[in-house]
C-alpha cells in the first residue's frame, strides 16, 4: 500500500485518478489516499487551480523536481513506477554532484554527499598506519 498525500493551506478538494473514493474534500488543507496497486502515473486534479500543493508519499515529503512531478494549472502528474525510489535517489545524488562542479574531488564529494566508497583512500590510510606502526 502506498499513501499519497497533498497539502496546501488553500487546498479545498482534489480528485485522484487511481483510487476508490477518489474525490475528497480537504481537512485542514490536507488530503490523502491509500493506493493498493500503483500505476505508472498518478494524476491528481486539485482546487483551487492556482496553488501548488506539496506531496508526501508514505509520510515522506517529496521534492517535485526530483520526483519528476509535472505541475500544471490544477493538475499534478506523479510518475510512481516500481523504481520510483531508485530514480528519486539517483537524481538527488546527481544534482548534488552537479552543484559541486566537475572538478570536485573524491574527498569533497564524500564530505558533501557521502555516497561513494573510495577504496584507494582507505588503502592509503592503511599504508600510513602500517608505516607508523613499523617505525615505533
Amino acid at each position: 500500500m502506498i499513501k499519497v498525500e497533498i497539502f496546501h493551506s488553500a487546498l479545498e478538494r482534489a480528485d485522484i485518478s487511481v483510487a476508490e473514493n477518489a474525490q475528497k474534500t480537504a481537512m485542514d488543507g490536507s488530503i490523502s489516499w491509500e493506493i493498493y496497486t500503483a500505476p505508472e502515473l498518478i494524476k491528481i486534479e486539485f482546487f483551487p487551480a492556482h496553488i501548488v500543493p506539496k506531496i508526501r508519499i508514505n509520510d515522506c515529503l517529496i521534492n517535485h523536481w526530483l520526483a519528476d512531478v509535472n505541475v500544471s494549472q490544477g493538475t499534478l502528474d506523479l510518475p510512481l513506477s516500481v523504481d520510483f525510489v531508485t530514480r528519486y535517489r539517483n537524481k538527488d545524488l546527481q544534482g548534488r554532484k552537479d552543484s559541486l562542479g566537475a572538478n570536485a574531488g573524491a574527498i569533497v564529494l564524500d564530505r558533501n554527499i557521502g555516497n561513494e566508497l573510495h577504496m584507494d583512500l582507505v588503502e592509503t590510510i592503511r599504508n600510513l598506519i602500517n608505516e607508523k606502526s613499523r617505525t615505533h
